[in-house]
This record gives structure tokens, C-alpha cells and sequence, in this order.
């Protein structure tokens, strides 16, 4: 992930270590959130015979898997990671803008940080606004 997405990735990794997740990596990822400080453990890649992660995964020991997997290699072993993923109800989340969003909400909830309203709380204008605008009264 972190070779692709540089600052983002980092970023991400960054806050998710603030909340108290630990982070799991493979090489080049772990290299570069390690050159930047931030606890990380190594995990093998699948299709390099390693298989970790699945056993992780399978024993209830991941709440959450970022996997933006790139080129042949990567997009083979992120197709078992996910299966086991959404087969245990794990959040497996596949694009750094959507790892972004989901960190996020995670530190806002964390954070006790937001609101509910309604859609209508969020569209609505002040009384005689649509009458104004459309030159009624």
C-alpha cells in the first residue's frame, strides 16, 4: 500500500496508531510506516507461500483490513484476504480514499466527535427563503 500512496497511506497509519490499532504489513509497506515512526508488524505475503494473515483473520484477531493492492502479484493475494474478511464480517476496505473516510469516522466515534441529524436538518432554509428566491410574496 504505502509504496503507491506515500503521504496518504502514512497518514492513515498514523492515526489508526493514535486510536490504539496495531498495524499489520507486508515489506514494502512495513519499511516505509517504520522509516516513519509508526509500530508496525511484518506479516509474509500469500503468494509467497505465507499465510499469517488468513490464520489472523480466521481467529477473530482483525477488526479491520485496508488492502489496495497493485499490479498482478498483490490483486492474486488480496482475493483470499478479502473472502476471509467479509466471511467474518470484517470491514475490508479497498481504496485510500475509502481507508481515509473510515479512519475518520472511526477517531470521530472514538472521539464521541459527532451528529445525527435528518437529511431535511441538513437542506433546510430559513422560512420564506424558496418563496424569495422564486419571487413569490
Amino acid at each position: 500500500m504505502a509504496e503507491i500512496w506515500g503521504n496518504s497511506t502514512i497518514f492513515i497509519a498514523k492515526k489508526l496508531e493514535d486510536m490504539n490499532f496495531e498495524i499489520l504489513a507486508t515489506k514494502g509497506t512495513y519499511k516505509a510506516l517504520r522509516s516513519n515512526n509508526i509500530k508496525t508488524q511484518l506479516v509474509g505475503k500469500i503468494g509467497e507461500g505465507h499465510s499469517e494473515i488468513l490464520d489472523y483473520i480466521c481467529q477473530g484477531q482483525i477488526q479491520l483490513v485496508i488492502n489496495t493492492p497493485s499490479g498482478e502479484r498483490s490483486q492474486s493475494d488480496s482475493k483470499p484476504i478479502r473472502n476471509a474478511a467479509v466471511m467474518r464480517g470484517i470491514p475490508c476496505i479497498t481504496t485510500i480514499s475509502g481507508a481515509q473516510a473510515a479512519v475518520n469516522g472511526i477517531e470521530a466515534t472514538l472521539n464521541n466527535d459527532f451528529q445525527v441529524k435528518s437529511i431535511q436538518e441538513y437542506l433546510s432554509y430559513p422560512v420564506g427563503h424558496c418563496m424569495a428566491t422564486h419571487g413569490v410574496g
